[in-house]
């Protein structure tokens, strides 16, 4: 895939002579490009990013960490509006924490009853009540 990438839109770079010729060829990389690369990074850290919560001092932070690279967020818990643990059908559930402008996914591809015993956990380390 990222062979293809390569000599679709940048093998021709050294034939550009004008502006319009760069943008025809970077636009397209831009457009494409960047939402490949990012379904990439998220399927590849589902299936085999290590998953790392701490919850200390009033604040959650979640890493996913693989050979190639470490994602660390952070949120403090007077942000935090509440704490919810999904299972789904087959078995398996995920942790979300919900701030006042969007859920974040916290732990995922977990057992049903691991992820309400996380949520749990979390909204007792934190001290989120809901």
């Amino acid at each position: 895939m990222a062979y293809v990438f390569f000599n679709l839109f940048f093998v021709p770079m050294p034939r550009i002579a004008s502006p319009r010729d760069f943008l025809q060829r970077i636009v397209p990389a831009l457009v494409f490009g960047l939402p490949i690369a990012l379904i990439f990074r998220r399927m590849f850290e589902q299936k085999c990013a290590a998953q790392i919560v701490t919850a200390n001092a009033g604040r959650i932070s979640w890493t996913r960490k693989t050979r190639l690279w470490t994602r660390t967020s952070h949120l403090t818990a007077d942000k935090i509006t509440e704490i919810i643990a999904s299972t789904g059908w087959g078995g398996f559930g995920s942790v979300y924490v919900a701030s006042k402008w969007r859920r974040h996914v916290v732990l995922e591809e977990l057992l049903a009853e691991d992820a309400v015993r996380f949520a749990r956990e979390l909204k007792q380390a934190v001290g989120v009540q809901n």
